[in-house]
């Protein structure tokens, strides 16, 4: 091993695409051994996943002392500290170790908050550098931020695509029904009352599957009993087992308000399932066809495009084709070298460089997908 790096993060969340993320890096790096550390204690279902068994991960409890000392102990041998999401982006920016940060969105509640501007470049300027996960979590960031801006990094995220290559052969089923879906926590950002408000301009054979949980599911609950939809839509509830979820799908379908990146949605390109997602932010970059894209919130153009797809076989075809093609490009393998790029950066180059974005390594730490 090159080196080592912790991985620090709120919780692992087993429908998050973060949390996934960072278990999934650190099961393939191979030039730094790789530690997790978690402390927000209640939401780790991924620790019972039994693919990332091998993953070194510290549960920190902050009534339990011998958990901290077991999590500073590891951080003061690494070569770097990497930290993912709020609150842990403010919590970790005192620690007295080299660190970088990953922005995995476009937009949070806290830039609505013009007065947070100054603490929040106080906050990042003590990275030593940040990644964000596509261009526009790039370009909205260094708005927000304006003069730490050169220190940002582009790491496209990445997904192991052969966790999630399906043998099913989609074609129509027994009983007549054509299967919508999508992962994500039941939030404002994730919408999934559009999918649901979809429903009664599609046939009574198009039913929405949802997998997931949060506070905002008897919101949409009430909406399917209000449309006359409830017995069309289906609620899964937390989804350990994604590409069997997944399996079970027709069309993949993501209609959040705003994205850094989209994971979910290349996973279900990699189980070669027809996509749809709103044209926001990093899920623009993910979908490059107008094709599959949607403007959100708009429930009469996704209902077009779904009745298009479900009853044109030869374009629900293309849209497989277009899937499993798209999908290559966003490699777990790609990311986790880029991200060994940068941690070599880091380990190497004086600080004043990494910042300015200067050193010899900041040109071939951007983007795993693209040539440089």
């Amino acid at each position: 091993m090159a080196g080592s790096v912790v991985h620090i993060i709120n919780d692992l969340n087993g429908n998050g695409g973060a949390e996934r993320l960072v278990v999934e890096m650190a099961q393939r790096q191979t030039r730094f051994s790789a530690t997790v550390i978690v402390w927000k204690g209640a939401n780790n279902e991924l620790l019972d996943d039994a693919a990332f068994s091998a993953v070194t991960i510290i549960a920190v409890k902050l009534s339990s002392p011998r958990s901290i000392r077991a999590a500073w102990n590891a951080m003061r041998a690494a070569d770097l500290v990497h930290v993912h999401l709020f609150p842990s982006l403010y919590f970790c920016a005192l620690l007295p170790f080299r660190k970088i940060y990953t922005e995995h969105n476009t937009w949070n509640r806290r830039r609505a908050r013009r007065w947070l501007r100054g603490i929040e470049r106080w906050i990042y300027g003590r990275y030593d550098c940040i990644a964000a996960i596509s261009e526009p979590v790039r370009e909205y960031l260094s708005e927000w931020l304006t003069p730490t801006a050169a220190k940002i990094h582009i790491i496209e995220n990445g997904v192991c695509l052969e966790r999630f290559a399906s043998a099913r052969n989609r074609g129509p089923r027994a009983d007549g029904r054509f299967y919508i879906g999508m992962v994500g926590s039941f939030t404002d950002k994730k919408d999934q009352e559009t999918i649901v408000r979809v429903l009664p301009r599609l046939p009574e054979n198009v039913h929405a599957v949802f997998a997931g949980v949060g506070s905002r599911r008897p919101v949409v609950e009430e909406l399917a009993r209000a449309l006359g939809v409830c017995d069309r839509v289906h609620f899964s509830g937390l989804v350990r087992d994604i590409p069997g979820f997944l399996d079970r799908l027709d069309l993949y379908v993501q209609s959040s308000h705003w994205e850094g990146f989209g994971v979910a949605v290349v996973e279900a390109m990699a189980a070669s399932l027809p996509i749809l997602v709103s044209d926001v932010g990093g899920l623009a970059v993910v979908v490059d066809n107008d094709d599959y894209r949607f403007p959100a919130k708009n429930e009469t153009h996704l209902a077009d495009r779904i009745r298009e797809l479900a009853q044109n076989e030869e374009k629900y075809d293309d849209a497989v084709a277009y899937a499993r093609r798209r999908a290559q490009c966003f490699s777990i393998d790609r990311t986790v070298a880029a991200y060994e790029d940068l941690y070599d950066l880091i380990k190497l180059e004086p600080r004043a460089q990494i910042a300015a974005g200067t050193g010899a390594g900041a040109r071939r730490c951007r983007s795993p997908s693209r040539t440089l």
